[in-house]
């Protein structure tokens, strides 16, 4: 009994040295796990704070909260404060880690234009929610590679200048869609107004047409921020299309356009609206261009609507104080001199651009002045990026402009806009799909003398 006692001792001694042993193999392999990511930035020779296991940079940004605005302008001052730091020069690109995924933010234009547009084919594709599920999951923001490409040339022809000439933009009230979208947002002025004078069904017609056209777009007409078929003609090639798009994605289309689109656009006319009525002046200046443009139309176009340039230099600077709003390196590449590793996401931080006061002299006024053809064309184009930009642009940009238009028309040549006692100064915001005004954007309407 007293040698069996002793190998159970001595067993479990052994077993207690086995544990301790696999224990300490599981937390070196834990750690192993949770620091291995962190060597794809400096195997590329690229600089960053030191991240914490699993976590990455994360708790260096928990007294900042990422926002599209002014505060993002303080959440990307932020982190070049840290670049200064471990770097020794203060630059327009800084790196860190987003948990384990290396995160490159570019604030320089000229990056921007070479990783945008120059070397597309390195940066093709967006950051993608991965629990996503149909009907969302088969929408052009999720989309990745050819699928992607391939349902974007199949689209990029609908939404051309020559198919908005096209457009019925004065929607029956009673229509079936516009009823059903209005239960949704009964509690918002401003997206009722898009459904009561735009384009919803004008929208899903599009989509069903290019479901049907045999015609196709390349890679290099897909910015649709080019204006090389604007109003002066058509000059975008066409190509026979490889494929049409599924109903599936079909779906996919329509339901971001309802949930995600619609729903930028409702938010840049409440901004533009909130912006005019603390500026009475420059809203005078719209009524006269809106009323000077009906004594010559019966009604607005997508060609006659070009005519409104103050208005559009009014949309212009809201878009710039409140952008509607990262993509993913497809694989190693370099860039202006230095490698990127394949699996990194490029974020853009476009409020940052939008209130740098290198190019943009005192950021936080309204001055739509700003986007006079003299005063864009000595601007670097690639700080003013409210769409995006390159071939992954936003393909709805014209629609979406012609709807706010539309929109604003209507209101100001039947309404003066103020502000009341319960409009906020300055306005609270909010982030999450898109930004919007946190309490909603309270003004006075009154309906026009005239």
């Amino acid at each position: 009994m007293q040698a069996v006692g002793d190998f159970l001792i001595v067993f479990n001694i052994e077993t207690s040295k086995i544990s301790v042993t696999l224990f300490l193999i599981f937390l070196g392999l834990l750690y192993w796990y949770s620091v291995r990511p962190f060597s794809v930035l400096s195997r590329c020779g690229i600089k960053h704070p030191k991240p914490v296991p699993f976590f990455g940079n994360l708790f260096m940004f928990q007294q900042v909260r990422y926002s599209v605005t002014k505060e993002d302008q303080n959440y990307l001052q932020h982190l070049l404060h840290f670049a200064s730091n471990w770097d020794g020069v203060l630059v327009l690109t800084f790196v860190y880690y987003l948990g384990q995924t290396p995160v490159i933010v570019v604030a320089d234009p000229d990056i921007l234009r070479q990783v945008l547009v120059k070397d597309f084919s390195n940066f093709p594709n967006r950051n993608t929610f991965v629990f996503a599920k149909k009907p969302v999951s088969d929408c052009l923001l999720q989309l990745r590679n050819e699928q992607w490409k391939r349902v974007r040339s199949v689209l990029t022809p609908s939404f051309s200048a020559s198919k908005m000439k096209e457009v019925d933009s004065q929607n029956n009230p009673g229509d079936p869609l516009v009823q059903h979208a209005q239960m949704a947002f009964i509690n918002d002025f401003f997206k009722p107004v898009l459904l009561l004078f735009c384009e919803q069904g004008d929208f899903l017609q599009l989509i069903l047409d290019a479901r049907a056209t045999e015609e196709s777009v390349p890679l290099e007409h897909f910015d649709t921020s080019n204006d090389t078929d604007e109003i002066g003609g058509n000059n975008q090639e066409t190509q026979p299309s490889g494929s049409m798009m599924t109903e599936d994605e079909i779906v996919g289309q329509a339901f971001v356009f309802l949930l995600a689109g619609y729903e930028t656009s409702s938010n840049t006319l409440a901004f533009t609206c909130y912006l005019l009525a603390l500026h009475p002046e420059r809203q005078l200046k719209v009524q006269k261009e809106v009323d000077d443009f009906y004594t010559r139309h019966d009604s607005p176009d997508y060609t006659n609507v070009q005519e409104l340039k103050y208005l559009d230099m009014v949309i212009c600077e809201a878009l710039r104080l409140y952008p509607p709003g990262f993509r993913e390196i497809d694989h190693d590449c370099v860039v202006n001199g230095q490698q990127l590793p394949k699996g990194a996401i490029l974020e853009i931080p476009a409020g940052f651009l939008h209130y740098d006061p290198e190019h943009w002299p005192e950021p936080e006024k309204f001055i739509p002045e700003r986007f006079t053809p003299e005063a864009k064309a000595s601007r670097h184009p690639f700080v003013y990026i409210p769409f995006g930009a390159g071939p992954r642009n936003c393909v709805e940009m014209r629609l979406a402009q012609l709807e706010i238009k539309l929109a604003l028309m209507h209101l100001f040549h039947n309404f003066n806009i103020t502000a009341c006692s319960r409009t906020e100064v300055p306005l609270e915001l909010k982030s999450l799909s898109t930004l919007g005004p946190k309490n909603g954007v309270c003004v006075k309407i009154s309906r026009r003398s005239k």
